[in-house]
């Protein structure tokens, strides 16, 4: 059977890989002009990717006229983690959400190492590997922890989670969906194969989520209501009024990640593992490089560059009040007056750098906020940031990386090589 895969980054080698180790006669389509090592085209998107029988579509890629064309010839057009998901054993935990869901991933990983269960971390996170590099690892025996995405979500039709996730969701990628609730629409679509045997972890605290109808059993969490798992005082309680664990059980900067806990804590303990269990792998639990990762203690420098939306940046900010905070990047066509307003409120300087430093920069002006440096590289912030000489810096863009960048990854490492060499003292 002919096999077309769209796009050739991390998801389309490694469903190349599975394809060809499954016996699939493999044609590979990149826009970009780089080697591929299948037969295939370079350069841009052909009719040539007809000639496959499915056609699977890295999540990056947007739809393209081709893609229509494919579908009305009667061929299957898939996301990669479909494609994967077709050939997988066990049970899978899938999460997704606007903000969180790395670390909820990273979490519950966690938590069932320490339970002695077999387990996979993949699916779009880093750092991890693509779905398509485990499933042919897994067995009856697995539980597999999927970061899912809006865009991979588009392009599913069986993936059905044993457990689905939500952390939550506020407006992002405005330059893919056409409003906030097309947005929204596609992240529901993590429970569109389920039914009442299959479980939905939602956050009771977020407007959206604990509205909506769907098949499955609902299950919350909740920082400040009642719910099957919430927080009372120090302590997140399931209804029965058991501590599963402390808020200081979880060593990470920034009181947002209890809300991670917590639905990591209702996502194992639903699949039956024991409270016990939760509160070790939490408080073993060292965080996921680039999300309020610590670079350096003296200064207390931190990167952030997995912050790329407004929500996100507002919340990092608010663990960190008084300190310098590097903010930019791409903004996908979300507001840039709520990434201004929250640094007005909580930042004690703002260094601004990407593609939105000068527009970020007219908003603050606007609004007679004075404490700030526009640097037209990010070498030239972090030497400003030595200069100034700050108790604390965070590193939180609020924008993606993509108008400097291939990822925030390498945003981050970019971030934390300048650190080491000019705050080596």
């Amino acid at each position: 059977m002919k096999i077309s895969i769209i796009g050739f980054g991390r998801s389309g080698r490694s469903a190349a890989k599975l394809a060809e180790a499954l016996g699939y006669d493999v044609f590979v389509s990149e826009k970009s002009n780089i080697s591929i090592p299948y037969p295939g085209e370079t350069g841009g998107h052909t009719e040539r990717i007809l000639d496959g029988e499915i056609v699977v579509v890295s999540p990056g890629v947007p739809d393209f006229p081709l893609l229509e064309e494919a579908r009305k010839m009667g061929k299957e057009v898939i996301d990669e983690l479909e494609f994967a998901y077709r050939y997988m054993r066990g049970r899978v935990i899938a999460v997704t959400g606007t903000n969180g869901k790395t670390t909820t991933c990273g979490m519950i990983h966690e938590i069932l190492k320490n339970s002695g269960i077999k387990s996979f971390l993949a699916g779009n996170i880093y750092p991890g590997v693509p779905l398509s590099e485990v499933a042919l690892k897994t067995d009856t025996r697995t539980i597999t922890v999927v970061e899912v995405s809006s865009f991979q979500l588009e392009r599913i039709s069986m993936f059905r989670p044993d457990v689905g996730i939500v952390m939550n969701i506020s407006p992002d990628h405005m330059d893919r969906y056409n409003n906030f609730q097309e947005y929204a629409e596609a992240k529901k679509r993590l429970f569109m194969n389920h039914t009442g045997e299959d479980i939905a972890i939602l956050n009771l605290d977020d407007p959206v989520l604990s509205s909506w109808d769907i098949p499955s059993q609902k299950r919350f969490f909740s920082r400040s209501k009642d719910a099957d798992i919430y927080m009372n005082g120090e302590c997140a309680r399931l209804k029965s009024g058991e501590c599963v664990f402390k808020m200081d059980d979880i060593k990470l900067i920034g009181d947002f990640f209890i809300e991670d806990g917590m639905a990591a804590a209702l996502g194992t303990i639903s699949i039956g593992v024991h409270p016990e269990f939760v509160k070790k792998g939490l408080s073993r639990f060292k965080g996921i490089p680039h999300r309020m990762e610590i670079v350096k203690t003296s200064p207390l420098i931190v990167n952030n560059s997995m912050c790329t939306n407004p929500v996100a940046f507002r919340s990092s900010m608010s663990s960190m009040k008084g300190a310098l905070v590097f903010m930019g990047g791409r903004l996908k066509n979300l507001d840039p007056e709520e990434l201004a307003k929250a640094a007005m409120e909580n930042a004690g300087f703002v260094i601004l750098f990407g593609e939105s430093r000068n527009r970020l920069a007219e908003i603050l002006e606007k609004h007679g906020y004075n404490d700030f440096y526009v640097a037209e590289t990010l070498e030239e912030g972090v030497k400003k940031a030595r200069e100034i000489g700050p108790e604390s810096i965070l590193f939180s863009p609020g924008g993606s990386s993509l108008d400097m960048f291939k990822n925030f990854a390498e945003r981050g490492e970019a971030f934390k090589r300048l650190v080491k060499e000019y705050f080596n003292g």
